[in-house]
């Protein structure tokens, strides 16, 4: 609402769009001509538009992703369906950011389901997701476990970003993933501990 260190979201694979001409795609978005969920060839389509004046552009970005991964699971409920962030744009203008993520159909049997529409969003709203985003992240940063299982837990894909960042000056490690206000460090493939970008503090949980 991957902080407020988005870090202007330096996500694997993905196209960061920052500039004055506005996609088309954006437009139609806004202004409603264009569904929220589009199909094309192998590949499902889920778009969004968050943030505004009231919200950082961090914050504006990294909103926008969390309300598409949040249509994705609403849509597939107690599954981790892989994804993959392949535009994000922040409009100057709006002072607000759009994101399509695709999901390859050819994974799986998906079903056309309506996804809900409205791009308004309060302060309370962003508060709320991101607070909810951290405290589930620090619950599952147990030291020890992989991506793959702390993705499975969390119920959240992981992006694995590289460079300085509170993880390095307290794990000495170069890769962490932002969750909300939760960074966790990893170290390899394997939770390294956690660092809460409100405090400025890190720490490490272990399992009891």
């Amino acid at each position: 609402m991957k902080k407020l260190l988005l870090l202007i979201l330096c996500f694997a694979c993905s196209h960061h769009e920052d500039m004055n001409s506005v996609p088309s795609w954006v437009s139609r978005v806004r202004s409603g001509e264009e569904s929220l969920r589009v199909p094309h060839g192998s590949k499902i389509f889920y778009r969004r538009i968050a943030g505004g004046p009231s919200v950082s552009k961090q914050t504006s970005c990294e909103l926008v992703v969390m309300k598409a991964q949040e249509d994705i699971r609403k849509e597939f409920p107690d599954q981790v369906i892989p994804h993959q962030v392949e535009v994000l744009f922040y409009d100057r203008e709006h002072q607000d950011c759009a994101v399509t993520i695709s999901v390859d159909t050819k994974k799986r049997d998906i079903a056309s389901v309506p996804v809900k529409t409205g791009n308004e969003i309060s302060e309370d709203e962003v508060s709320r997701l991101l607070v909810e985003r951290s405290e589930t992240a620090i619950k599952f940063a147990l030291t020890g476990l992989t991506v793959e299982e702390f993705e499975k837990y969390a119920n959240e894909k992981v992006v694995v970003n590289s460079g300085e960042s509170l993880c390095s000056s307290f794990f000495r490690t170069q890769q962490y993933s932002i969750h909300g206000l939760t960074h966790v460090c990893w170290t390899s493939n394997n939770v390294q501990g956690y660092c809460t970008t409100r405090t400025k503090q890190c720490w490490v949980r272990t399992p009891q």
